[in-house]
Formats: C-alpha cells, structure tokens, sequence
C-alpha cells in the first residue's frame, strides 16, 4: 500500500492525540487501535477538516469510554459484542455511499459497555447505553428517548433478579441493545436497536404475537405493519423470515421515528431476496429496481449474470467451516439473508432494506470491494471510490485485503419511494485479529 495514502488521514488524528490525556490502558487501547480508522473513514468521505476534529474529539470523549475493556492477554474480551463481529469486538463502523455529485456519510453502532455489564445489576447490558444517552440530552436537545424507554420495557422483563438467576445457572447471555450515532455534516443523530431478551427465551426470535403486542402500543392500527404481518405469516418465503431486533431514531418523536424491524432468513437465492423486497407481491417496487439489485448482488460477489434466481450463493469452504462459538442464541446471523421492514408510526407501506451477509458470502475483501465500486462507477456514483478502497486499506493494517474476509461484513441497499438507491457498506476493525493482537501492545 502506498504509505503516503495511508498517512495522510493521520494528520488530524495525531493531532488530536497529541493533547489528550491518557486516562487507562483498555481507552487508549481503543483509541490507538480504531481512532485512525475513523480518521481515515471522515478524510476519505470528504469532510472538511474542521468536520474530521469535530468526529474525532465525539469519539474520544463519548464512545470510546464505552467499548469496555481492552483484550486480555489472551486476546479474549470480558464481553463479547457478536451481532456486529465475529470476534466480538463492540464496534462496526458504516460508509453510506454518495449519490452521484454527493458525498459519503459515515456513521457507526457500538454497543456500550461499563463496569456492570454483565453483572447481577446489568445482565442484560442496558446501563451503559442508557448512561450515554441521558448524559448527551443536555448537549443534544434533540435526543428523544420515548421509543428507547418503551421498547426497553416492552420487549424485556421486569424481574432483572430472574435473569441474574439465569446466567448464574449457565445460560448464555448476549448482546440486546445497541446505539449508533451518524456523522451527518448538518449536525449529528442517533439511533438504538433492541434484541429481544425474555426470561426461559434466550433466541431473540420472539414470536410475531410479541412484536405485534409492544408495536401495537404504539400504533394500535398500522397498515404498514399489516401488510409485513400478512407477508411473515402467509408467504412462503416469509413464513423464513425471523424477526430478532428493532431500531429506532432517537433525533425524533415517537411519531416522527422510523421503526425498522430487522429479519433474517436462512435462504439467500435472489427469488427469495425479490419476496423479501415487494413483500411477496403485496408492494409495488418497479422491475427495473429490482434487476439493479439482481446486478448489485451479481457484481458484488462477482458471479456470472446468468446465475440463477433460485440457486442460493455458493459460499466459501473457509466460512461454511468456521466456528459456531458466541453465537449460541444467534445462529440466525451465521449465514443467510437479512432486511428491514419500517413500521414507522402512521406508515401505508413499509420501506424495506436488503443486507447481503458480505463477509460470509464473498470470496476475500479485495474482490468485494472491487465488485461494490465497480457497481457505483458504472452508476456514475464512483468519484468516492479510489477513497473508499484506501479507507479499506488503512483499516487493514493488519492484513493484506485478498487474505480472507470479515472487514466488509454487511452491504446493504435500499430503494427508497422516489426510487433512488441507498447503498450502505459496513466495517469491523477486526480488533481481535491474530495478526493485529500480534503488533498491538496498546493493553500490555
């Protein structure tokens, strides 16, 4: 790699270093590790540079203190974060690629972690999110919790007492709320997720009844929500479907927010991916949107245009071998396809996103990114990509990118009711890397 390249984000980055103080070894594990991929992420996407201090001062002082302890000697976190990694790291970072003539936003979601996480007091690790947001209400005015509150109380129970029981008799406990905050340039938002967590249901796939119970508080009668409800239960290729987490804006009111409900299917044939985005037929999407995506997922993990609508993608031999640990109750997110579906207060038809499981699916992350930029150039979106593959590379200093995959792990894409495409490409540092935690002495 050109070391001119991959220098030149690190100005600002060591700048900011420079002045701030070192508070304990697991904060300046983190910052020295992820806080330059940030700054490669910001300087690649074009912000400006007062933009790059802003995001990299946010990410010192209100994220990084967040993300927990650093590895241990034996390279293994005291919480694992799986839903964003395979390794357990408790961060994944975004690129939501430019329209033609724009610019790229970068966002990321952490799950935050404090020093009750996991403990008798915070089983389901939901205090150090909380923390966060309350502190940042008086600087952000217009944080707004009333979703996060509702979902926090209608998806989990009471007793707190019975899941310290839980975990004490063995049972596995894991990742059930996220935060996620966009470095939009006219000022910054924020979001949350929920995994649903019940006493004796480990699986976040509640049943639909469930959903239907906390939603409904909301919005008693939502034709959105009916229209997913009747796809989920009565299609085919819905009936796979299983729900297992919600987002949800918290720059907006209640009534304001989007509500993304995320489910993923173990079946990744493109017949499958077309059920999913026009709801078996019950929502209009146009067909030439529907073959850009067909042509997205093609030229992304570089198969022949031919391939065939009901052939599921051929996954490596290296990633269909690979070890099951940490996802015990998430197996669901191993392989397969995922999507949303916006059930947002008042909403007639839902907005619906497809994820394409990158990291399990593609060859190494050379190719895959060679195939997403190939795609946004031949829809003149390209004049981000020289910059997006040098971000790639800065986060990759560990390892070469056609050695394997897992720093692209999800790219998604929407179409939205204008019919303009959203394409999103999500990132892992891979802290936990054999090759990095061999260099790495940030914790030692």
């Amino acid at each position: 790699m050109n070391s001119s390249v991959a220098k030149q984000p690190l100005v600002v980055w060591e700048s900011v270093s420079k002045w701030l103080p070192s508070v304990s070894p697991s904060r300046d594990f983190w910052w020295r590790l992820t806080g330059p991929h940030l700054a490669a992420l910001v300087s690649m996407a074009g912000y400006t540079t007062e933009q790059q201090y802003e995001a990299l001062l946010f990410y010192y002082h209100w994220i990084v203190p967040y993300m927990g302890s650093a590895p241990g000697l034996d390279g293994k976190l005291q919480w694992k974060t799986i839903p964003l990694s395979d390794d357990g790291t408790p961060l994944e970072w975004s690129w939501k690629w430019n329209k033609a003539g724009g610019k790229p936003e970068i966002r990321f979601c952490i799950e935050g972690i404090g020093e009750l996480t996991g403990t008798d007091m915070d089983p389901l690790n939901h205090q150090a999110t909380r923390h966060f947001f309350h502190q940042l209400r008086p600087i952000e005015p217009s944080v707004d919790l009333s979703l996060v509150d509702h979902f926090a109380t209608t998806l989990f129970d009471y007793d707190y007492s019975k899941y310290a029981q839980e975990a004490a008799a063995g049972a596995p406990y894991r990742t059930t709320m996220m935060m996620a905050p966009e470095l939009s340039r006219s000022g910054y938002r924020f979001k949350t997720y929920f995994m649903p967590r019940r006493i004796q249901q480990p699986e976040p796939t509640i049943p639909l009844d469930m959903w239907e119970e906390s939603l409904a508080k909301l919005d008693p009668v939502n034709e959105a929500r009916a229209m997913v409800w009747d796809f989920l239960r009565n299609h085919p290729e819905g009936k796979r479907l299983k729900p297992f987490m919600i987002g949800v804006d918290n720059n907006a009111e209640s009534s304001q927010s989007r509500i993304k409900l995320y489910a993923q299917t173990p079946i990744t044939t493109f017949a499958a991916v077309r059920a999913m985005m026009t709801l078996g037929g019950l929502k209009d999407v146009p067909e030439s949107r529907i073959e850009d995506l067909r042509d997205f997922i093609m030229s992304v993990l570089g198969l022949p245009a031919d391939f065939a609508d009901d052939a599921e993608l051929p996954m490596p031999m290296s990633r269909s071998t690979e070890s099951k640990e940490g996802f015990e109750n998430l197996t669901i997110l191993l392989r397969g396809s995922m999507c949303y579906f916006d059930l947002a207060v008042g909403a007639k038809v839902p907005e619906v996103k497809f994820y394409l499981l990158a990291r399990r699916y593609a060859s190494d992350d050379r190719s895959l990114a060679r195939g997403v930029t190939s795609w946004m150039e031949s829809r003149g979106r390209g004049e981000f990509c020289p910059n997006f593959l040098s971000a790639l590379q800065s986060i990759a200093q560990h390892r070469s990118l056609d050695k394997g995959t897992g720093i692209q792990t999800y790219i998604s894409f929407l179409i939205s009711p204008s019919g303009e495409i959203d394409v999103t490409s999500y990132l892992c540092p891979e802290a936990l890397h054999p090759a990095r935690m061999a260099t790495s002495n940030g914790h030692k």
